[in-house]
């Protein structure tokens, strides 16, 4: 367990000589800003540093990206520091663990450079940091691995505990896409060791553990350390080991679920996947995009709600879920014509983007099939395409399914829309020839033409006995009022 007590006073006793000793960390602090413009540029609205020390990363981050809003973070009280180098920049300062201390929220980037090594719970930490960085949100650390200051563990058997790579790699994957994980290895010569003793003093990093030098144990290891880390120069090594990681938040999900017709199902499996991520832990809500043939609610989502065993949302009672109902019961183009009103696909956008400010998962039910039009240029393909969702196709064991399955998927190749999985609607239980041979063929089909596609059998559904509550939406004035 790392005392952050003696942390917190080793590195304030180093203040004023850390800049003019710290050139291994400018140097990664260098790489660090470099590697984040080269993979996520330089335009950052708010940014969180932890432990911004005397503001060597600061300072650079302030010379090479535009950054709107600064909060800076240290164990120690540094922001006259900081005011001193950069006295143009209004940041906010938060002082203590940031093991321990509340997190901003609403983060474009989070940086950390040279600081992480000391946290106890560093899975726990990047935990912390996924839940306060926006959707699509960078994280950029430099710490380092086992090999960092090898020659001091060596002889003192004294030294930090590093994560291994792998170890950062598995912690990152649950939560973000790792776009960068690069070490590298630098032998820095010093010309004695008594002066790389006073480079660790000088740049805090002493604060491991109280270790008194007594005159015999200085000498011997001056004596030790020449003898085993003497360079060919005369001079002494010390190695640092420096690991750099990038890596963005994974992006909240938006799937989006169509049938190869109408009737053929999707509302149910729309119900069931949503039930099945449920199960498994995970905050998913589902949305229709259209809904005809109702007066004042979508009887679609009410149905999801039915079959997932969950009460109305506040979304669906304000219409987020389902902001176009239609009375007549056809094609949603047709619908809004009969009501002389147009449906605005932003407005459809802008619901799922208000859903994912809540839930992890959307699931986007579509009308129809594929082709069906919202207005008099556009159909539901055409939207997918926009928008590059992952597409769920929901097939059945009717006849004719293998054909609208088939065209269904090659109209996706050609749109290179990205198929998520087909799921195969066993009921209402038809004729079994023709449907087991429709579930032969197109599993097949799928193995050898979209074998990256999952495939999946959905079990039988039974919806409540219970009536279908009688909750009002909010009418689409209310939506757009409250989206805008």
């Amino acid at each position: 367990m790392i005392d952050k007590n003696l942390v917190r006073l080793r590195f304030s006793q180093a203040c004023s000589s850390y800049d003019h000793n710290a050139f291994a960390q400018q140097r990664i602090n260098h790489t660090l800003i470099t590697l984040l413009k080269q993979y996520a540029g330089d335009q950052f609205n708010q940014v969180f540093e932890i432990g911004c020390g005397t503001g060597l990363l600061t300072q650079m981050m302030y010379k090479n990206l535009t950054i709107n809003h600064w909060i800076l973070n240290d164990l120690c009280s540094m922001q006259a520091y900081i005011k001193t180098k950069l006295p143009s920049i209004d940041f906010t300062f938060i002082e203590g663990d940031i093991e321990h201390i509340p997190f901003p929220p609403h983060n474009q980037l989070i940086a950390s450079a040279s600081t992480v090594q000391w946290l106890n719970q560093p899975q726990h930490f990047l935990k912390k940091c996924a839940q306060h960085l926006q959707t699509n949100g960078y994280l950029l650390i430099g710490t380092f691995t086992q090999n960092n200051l090898k020659e001091i563990k060596t002889l003192t058997h004294i030294g930090l505990n590093y994560p291994d790579i792998s170890d950062w790699r598995t912690w990152l994957e649950e939560d973000f896409q790792l776009l960068l994980c690069q070490h590298e290895d630098w032998i820095l010569p010093f010309e004695s060791p008594l002066h790389i003793l006073q480079h660790l003093k000088f740049t805090g990093v002493s604060g491991i553990q109280k270790n008194l030098w007594t005159g015999t144990k200085l000498r011997q290891f001056i004596a030790d350390y020449q003898y085993h880390f003497r360079l060919s120069s005369g001079e002494v090594s010390l190695s640092y080991s420096p690991l750099f990681l990038l890596a963005r938040k994974k992006m909240k999900q938006v799937i989006f679920i169509s049938g190869i017709d109408t009737d053929v199902g999707k509302t149910i499996a729309t119900a069931w996947y949503a039930k099945k991520l449920m199960l498994q832990g995970k905050k998913v809500i589902t949305q229709k995009f259209v809904q005809t043939g109702c007066k004042t609610y979508s009887d679609d989502i009410m149905k999801h709600r039915q079959l997932q065993g969950i009460t109305v949302t506040e979304e669906d009672l304000a219409g987020i879920t389902c902001p176009y109902v239609f009375e007549f019961p056809c094609s949603p183009h047709l619908a809004a014509k009969l009501e002389n009103k147009k449906i605005n696909e932003n407005l459809i956008t802008q619901s799922t983007q208000r859903l994912l400010e809540t839930y992890d998962i959307v699931l986007l039910e579509g009308a129809g099939g594929l082709y069906v039009p919202y207005n008099d240029q556009d159909t539901i393909i055409d939207y997918i395409q926009k928008q590059q969702y992952p597409l769920i196709l929901v097939t059945s064991g009717k006849l004719g399914s293998i054909n609208h399955t088939l065209l269904s998927l090659q109209a996706c190749a050609q749109r290179q829309i990205p198929l998520h999985s087909v799921i195969y609607n066993r009921f209402p239980e038809g004729d079994s020839i023709i449907s087991q041979d429709t579930l032969s063929f197109l599993r097949n089909y799928l193995q050898t033409y979209f074998p990256e596609t999952q495939f999946t059998t959905m079990e039988k559904m039974t919806i409540s006995d219970q009536s279908m509550p009688k909750i009002l939406f909010s009418n689409q004035n209310y939506v757009k009022k409250n989206l805008a």
